[in-house]
């Protein structure tokens, strides 16, 4: 059995420390050995591209070397103990609707601002993996029927649902993804750092455990995952945030976009 550690929805941002952000991630998987594969599934904001400036070189992280890069994925090595560590490219998308749909695995960029359907469609054309990513507030509402909607009329091969550190404890398992999972639809969980400095600390700490029997890139093991191929089985496991964290986060959050 082949076992990988993914944070599935990775934010890098202008403000923070890279060098922290990646030992950070590393750190987060401490308690698995040196023999598992560690993923990091990038979802890059619209004014953000670190995949491309690190797989060319034009920037460097710290303590870390760059062993090899192509379009689908890079990997590091930590200096100190040679841990690796395969980041996959890919795209944050806020839709016409306002909700969050991650091209995971994406190379390309996907334009903000239209209709949710549509990116679903395009990721699934580039060959990337389309994740609706919960958020809080998001699946209420107007929002709400609009994933619902999506759930009933694609199948589970379609896209995927991300759950986020930014789901506290004690808010239980959202009803939509509930739903969803009865259907088939598979759920990925990932970090979902935030945009002010000091969110580097979250990188990791709610990931998805994957075990395949045979050995798949961090690439191909993402497809497996959303076809869900036999032989490939996961969990969702770490820790997310408590309510007053969140909403310190938040408050942090919507200070540090007033200062920009």
């Amino acid at each position: 059995m082949h076992t990988a550690v993914i944070d599935t929805h990775l934010h890098l941002y202008p403000n923070y420390d890279l060098a922290k952000a990646f030992n950070q991630l590393l750190s987060s998987s401490a308690d698995f050995g040196p023999e598992v594969t560690r993923i990091a599934c990038l979802a890059e904001r619209h004014d953000c591209h670190y995949f491309q400036s690190i797989a060319q070189g034009d920037m460097q992280v710290s303590g870390f070397t760059l062993l090899n890069s192509n379009e689908a994925e890079l990997t590091l090595k930590r200096d100190k103990d040679q841990l690796s560590l395969t980041l996959l490219p890919g795209r944050q998308v806020i839709t016409q609707e306002n909700i969050e749909v991650l091209a995971l695995a994406c190379a390309q960029d996907v334009a903000d601002g239209q209709p949710a359907l549509d990116v679903i469609y395009q990721v699934n054309q580039l060959n990337g993996v389309p994740v609706v990513a919960w958020s809080p507030g998001k699946w209420f509402g107007v929002r709400g029927e609009l994933v619902k909607k999506l759930i009933t009329e694609l199948k589970p091969q379609d896209f995927m649902l991300g759950d986020t550190t930014l789901r506290p404890y004690g808010w239980g398992t959202p009803k939509i993804m509930q739903q969803a999972q009865a259907k088939g639809f598979g759920v990925i969980a990932g970090s979902d750092p935030l945009p002010f400095a000091g969110e580097e600390s979250w990188l990791g700490t709610y990931y998805t455990v994957a075990d395949a029997e045979q050995v798949y890139s961090p690439n191909e093991l993402l497809h497996a995952m959303k076809q869900n191929t036999q032989g490939v089985q996961w969990k969702n496991t770490g820790k997310r945030t408590h309510v007053f964290n969140l909403f310190n986060r938040l408050r942090k959050n919507a200070a540090s976009k007033k200062r920009q």
